[in-house]
């Protein structure tokens, strides 16, 4: 593995550039648009510009998340039995030991992460968050020391491209339908996220949520230590719910904390914050510290997140709402008077449960994007009789004002991806947010 040749010059693409340029490997880059700034970034580290008829010239592709499998430059390294991998499994094959908790789910992702990192540092502990939380992987290690922890967020786009990630403790939250438009199959999303077990053995820990469908076919592909988490019943090994307190079990019982004294809300929440009190307790976070940590944090920016209040009227961003399961998160969240934002991006997936969840609750559904339609006919089909449809998001806060009034909540969960409208989520957030703050 001398030479690598980078495909793709986004985040991902660049850290690992600089990064691999240090550690002496011979490099390439290729990339559908090169621009002057990416063209100054590989003069700066004398990296040459390949084409799809110079990829048989490497021993191995760094592919970034985003880039399917069935592009044309992925399925001649296929022909030519050159190996494709992404960060992840880039980043453990050039440094080793490196502590490292991997994360991934369909929702939750995010801010199980941040409040895994959280939870390491005030113990006193150094870690960082990387991965597909929008940090470039492997430039971010190279310039951690060995005793930091990574708290990596794992897309299915990267776990993919892996073949022996092994992460020290992995946490899969829940599999819901995503992504199908990429993957092609909800099996192979599936099988995707279970790649983040597979090579663990009985010297690593997974954790798992006892609760969710794809639970049995999880535990069965893995040899780790497997720790179980739910909010519904208690669990052999691994925190639960009981009462309103959360307690973790490894052959005595201990109490953590109360929900009340917990500063996130949802019970989706709950079980992103399971998650993290397992980790921590294997790690050997003492409980003062977990509780100080769980009492402070707030969650993550664009879900779920508070904006402002207008005449009486809350407004939230939950632009991470990306899917449908995310939002119907979301929606549980509330009670009624629902004034509700969405449509994006079509991934291919069904709406029902989106409407299911907001029976009683949607006072009107606002729709912009490509999937608008598929929205307004699934609505009308559930008795949702007042949809507006919108060209955009100016138009669609205006419209939310106008039907909102005092003790309503305006909440922007698209249960779509941005593209098509926005580079991602935190643009669509940022200019939600930004409108709400100038009414």
């Amino acid at each position: 593995m001398n030479k690598i040749l980078v495909f793709g010059l986004a985040r991902t693409g660049i850290s690992a550039l600089k990064t691999l340029k240090l550690k002496g490997y011979e490099l390439g880059a290729i990339d559908d648009n090169i621009d002057d700034e990416k063209l100054n970034i590989l003069k700066e580290l004398d990296v040459k510009i390949e084409s799809i008829d110079s990829i048989e010239n490497y021993d191995l592709i760094l592919k970034s998340p985003g880039i399917r499998l069935d592009n044309p430059v992925i399925k001649k390294a296929n022909e030519l039995n050159i190996e494709v991998v992404s960060d992840l499994e880039l980043a453990q094959r050039v440094f080793d030991d490196i502590k490292i908790i991997a994360i991934t789910g369909t929702n939750g992702k995010t801010t199980t992460t941040s409040l895994m990192t959280k939870m390491l540092n005030d113990s006193g502990r150094k870690a960082i968050s990387i991965g597909n939380i929008g940090v470039g992987m492997l430039w971010e290690i190279y310039n951690s020391d060995k005793d930091t922890y990574f708290v990596i967020e794992c897309s299915s786009f990267q776990l993919e491209s892996t073949n022996h990630f092994k992460p020290m403790y992995s946490c899969i939250i829940n599999i819901t339908p995503d992504h199908i438009d990429w993957h092609g199959s909800m099996a192979n999303y599936v099988n995707a996220k279970k790649k983040i077990l597979v090579n663990q053995d009985e010297n690593c820990c997974a954790v798992l949520n006892k609760e969710d469908e794809y639970y049995e076919e999880c535990r069965k592909s893995t040899n780790a230590n497997v720790y179980d988490v739910s909010t519904v019943n208690e669990v052999e090994k691994g925190s639960y719910v009981k009462n309103g307190d959360i307690y973790f079990k490894n052959s005595v019982e201990e109490k953590i904390i109360n929900l009340k004294d917990v500063k996130l809300i949802g019970n989706h929440n709950y079980e992103n914050i399971l998650f993290c009190v397992t980790i921590a307790k294997l790690i050997g976070i003492e409980n003062s510290d977990i509780r100080n940590t769980l009492s402070s944090f707030s969650g993550v920016e664009h879900r779920l997140e508070f904006v402002r209040e207008v005449n009486g009227v809350k407004y939230y961003n939950d632009s991470k709402g990306t899917n449908v399961d995310a939002s119907v998160k979301a929606i549980k969240s509330f009670d009624n008077n629902l004034v509700i934002i969405a449509g994006g991006y079509d991934k291919k997936v069904e709406l029902d449960e989106f409407f299911i969840a907001g029976k009683g609750k949607f006072k009107s559904i606002i729709l912009m994007g490509q999937t608008r339609e598929l929205f307004r006919e699934k609505a009308l089909e559930y008795g949702f009789e007042k949809v507006i449809l919108v060209d955009n998001m100016k138009q669609a806060v205006d419209e939310a004002k106008k039907v909102s009034e005092s003790g309503d909540t305006v909440l922007l969960s698209p249960a779509s991806a941005s593209w098509g409208m926005y580079n991602n989520f935190e643009e669509r957030g940022d200019e939600f947010k930004n409108l709400v703050n100038k009414l």
